[in-house]
């Protein structure tokens, strides 16, 4: 979920004018690459029930801009809130490569030779297996 939530984010803006998504493993890697914003996030789980909050931060003011908040559930539902999220960082964010539950579970566990068996045409899977 942790790997998953924010890579389905940035796979659905990448490409859009302005926008170019970077995973950093710490902030100071952000301000080294001369990012601009920081999305931070977090989600918390109750049963099946799971709620994503990300938080919008415009790094030369230091201050957060946005909360962009969307619920899911722990059975693959996770897809349609992190689409959610990326219509609101740009309405003209496009579809993720996979609209298949179990394809996403198994990428975001690192499986790609078996997200790619369930989907064959998920690329983002193809690309991380290579």
């Amino acid at each position: 979920m942790a790997s998953a939530a924010p890579s389905i984010v940035a796979g659905e803006i990448t490409g859009l004018p302005r926008i170019f998504p970077l995973r950093a493993g710490a902030v100071g890697d952000a301000y080294l690459a001369g990012a601009t914003r920081l999305a931070h996030g977090y989600f918390t789980g109750h049963g099946q029930a799971l709620h994503f909050q990300i938080e919008i931060e415009d790094v030369a003011r230091h201050k957060m801009i946005a909360t962009i908040t969307a619920d899911g559930t722990a059975d693959g539902a996770i897809l349609g809130a992190m689409s959610a999220v990326a219509r609101r960082l740009d309405p003209a964010a496009h579809s993720f490569a996979t609209s298949n539950p179990a394809a996403i579970e198994a990428w975001g566990r690192g499986e790609n030779e078996r997200a790619v068996a369930l989907d064959p045409d998920f690329g983002q899977a193809w690309l991380d297996w290579v």
